[in-house]
């Protein structure tokens, strides 16, 4: 995806900064077929901390897949080389549109900045963490951290889905969280979580593989459209236990019995 009056890819900025401007001064004018906005207010136990609140009864999504990785997951600071989808230049790429609807959420800049001056050693040890998470991989340590401001926003995003899941009934896997930080002197916004695609693997012996998005759910049996692919013999069985191998060396996952 290139912007239409440059050659140049555009950056997660490109994208967000048009975005949180439009969620942050909604315009009901604007409202379209495809985007409905609707200026909601903050719960009064909350409204300290909430500067505001807009419903968004509509929204329409395009994503598109450009390419992928295979072990490691893709990102700005990643290793893992993204493969493209096809040997030459693409002229198409595969998208799906998504329709929904979502709530932005405006934090009290004062607020925001008060808890943050006052976690300073919360932050070390986050920094801390992430210079070796960063290590292990092989990434240079001290770049790429985000802060504590996004630590926030991130940690309260991740709990409004679950409390969403719970008292709504939405399947959490249906929800995802887009974050949109920057201190009020920078305007460039951090890349937030987008969501990504997640998938579930067997392994048997170093032999064969099984990866599907399958969910073990009763709809996934009944009602879904569930997928997969069972790949026997070759590398990538062997390939894949070792890469689960390692994250359970390092501490990415845990084993549950």
């Amino acid at each position: 995806m290139r912007a239409q009056d440059s050659a140049a890819p555009l950056t997660p900025k490109d994208l967000k900064l048009p975005e949180w401007k439009l969620f942050s001064k909604p315009d009901p004018a604007k409202n379209s077929a495809n985007l409905r906005l609707r200026v909601g207010t903050p719960p009064a136990k909350y409204a300290q901390w909430i500067e505001s609140v807009v419903l968004i009864d509509r929204l329409r999504e395009v994503q598109a897949l450009a390419g992928f990785t295979r072990l490691e997951a893709g990102g700005d600071d990643s290793t893992a080389k993204l493969v493209p989808l096809r040997r030459g230049p693409a002229e198409w790429v595969p998208a799906a549109e998504v329709r929904g609807e979502g709530l932005f959420l405006q934090l009290s800049e004062a607020k925001v900045s008060a808890w943050v001056a006052g976690g300073r050693t919360l932050e070390a040890q986050f920094f801390g963490a992430h210079r070796r998470w960063r290590a292990q991989r092989g990434l240079e340590p001290s770049l790429g951290f985000p802060g504590l401001r996004y630590v926030l926003l991130h940690s309260l995003a991740h709990a409004l889905i679950r409390q969403f899941s719970v008292a709504c009934g939405y399947a959490a896997a249906s929800l995802r969280e887009r974050i949109y930080s920057s201190t009020p002197d920078d305007e460039e916004l951090m890349a937030g979580n987008q969501g990504l695609m997640h998938a579930k693997c067997a392994i048997a012996d170093r032999e064969c593989l099984f990866l599907t998005s399958a969910n073990l759910s009763g709809n996934a049996m009944a009602i879904n459209m569930e997928l997969g692919v069972c790949i026997h013999g070759g590398p990538l069985p062997e390939q894949v236990e070792r890469h689960f191998d390692d994250l359970l060396a390092r501490g990415d996952l845990q084993v549950f019995e």
